[in-house]
């Protein structure tokens, strides 16, 4: 009966052993990407427009906007209906910064009426096979592809400790939008990749 425990405590040591350095590789591979991404980030534009959108109506206590998403290249590739109470939509990005670029994520979507713990998310509207859409282009390397998708699977599930640089920034509609005849307006959002995220009305 020793003899069994004794072997069963060296197969669970072994299992655990194995499975603590298999993580140990995997990060070690992922801190690879994630450097080698630093130096594939400089074939960004210096302006990327990730996000547009349209305010469909307007009322004293709710909003409603059609939000378009884009990829590097300017193809739009999913378009998302929201209602919302409030009058002000607000966006909330995560902005890393790596080898003196800024790239950002959206992150939610909420109003003055929307608390932003109560926010709707935004990563499945331009997320297809774990990959951020709106970072896809024609013309981008396997390394930035694969360092992008790591980093944003980190910032997704909110494995922010390791990441260096990475803040939030908010963006809202104009204050002409809160005003009477806003509707049909149309913004966009512009990631300036050397600094900054603005909106302007089309």
């Amino acid at each position: 009966m020793k003899k069994f425990f004794s072997i069963a405590i060296i197969l669970v040591v072994a299992v655990i052993s194995a499975a603590v350095y298999f993580i140990f590789i995997a990060t070690k591979s992922q801190e690879k990407k994630l450097k080698e991404l630093e130096k594939e980030i400089t074939f960004l534009k210096e302006e990327i427009v990730p996000v547009r959108y349209k305010i469909l109506s307007q009322e004293d206590d709710k909003i409603e906007i059609s939000v378009k998403f884009y990829d590097l290249d300017g193809n739009e590739f999913v378009k998302q209906k929201f209602e919302l109470p409030g009058t002000v939509a607000s966006f909330d990005f995560y902005v890393v910064k790596m080898n003196e670029r800024y790239i950002a994520f959206p992150y939610k979507i909420f109003t003055d009426k929307i608390k932003p713990e109560d926010a709707e998310l935004l990563f499945k509207y331009y997320e297809k096979d774990n990959f951020p859409m709106i970072f896809y282009s024609e013309s981008s390397s396997k390394i930035f592809k694969d360092g992008i998708e790591i980093l944003y699977q980190k910032i997704k599930n909110n494995d922010l400790e390791n990441i260096e640089s990475i803040f939030g920034n908010m963006v809202q509609n104009a204050p002409q939008t809160m005003e009477k005849g806003a509707e049909g307006s149309v913004f966009k959002i512009v990631v300036h990749t050397k600094g900054g995220i603005e909106l302007i009305e089309e």
